[in-house]
């Protein structure tokens, strides 16, 4: 065998052994930690109607001007469709180290209180918010 050829081989064979070990060490740390390759979609929330008003959760930050990506409330008129207002109900936290999509906390459910004055908001996390209709108030309640 050419001794250039024979050279390029035990390259490859380096590096290619360099690759499989690397693609296996990501692989357990993905695994331990709990890193996905990708996240699944977030959930369609259906929006709540009350008194003419349909409630519904903002999943894209972008599409109202904020920076991240769930936690946005908005009201709309049922009829007109107008946009009533917005309304944060909560924020996370963001670390640089971790891809933004991985930090997104989604709404996944939008119910009304006994009463219907008020609205308790889920989330994906399982935190539970009320909001106040009236004043606009959000309070954590787990």
């Amino acid at each position: 065998m050419h001794k250039v050829a024979a050279d390029c081989r035990e390259r490859c064979a380096r590096i290619s052994a360099r690759g499989v070990f690397g693609l296996l060490a990501f692989a357990a740390v993905s695994s331990a930690t709990g890193i996905e390759k990708e996240r699944s979609a977030p959930p369609v929330v259906p929006g709540f109607l009350l008194a003419g008003v349909k409630y519904e959760a903002v999943r894209w930050g972008a599409s109202i001007g904020a920076t991240g990506n769930g936690g946005y409330l908005r009201a709309v008129d049922e009829i007109t469709g107008e946009l009533l207002w917005v309304h944060r109900i909560y924020g996370v936290m963001r670390d640089v180290d971790i891809e933004g999509d991985k930090q997104d906390v989604f709404i996944v459910g939008i119910h009304a209180s006994e009463g219907g004055e008020n609205l308790i908001i889920e989330t994906e996390r399982k935190h539970l918010f009320h909001f106040d209709l009236r004043t606009h108030t959000v309070e954590k309640i787990r």
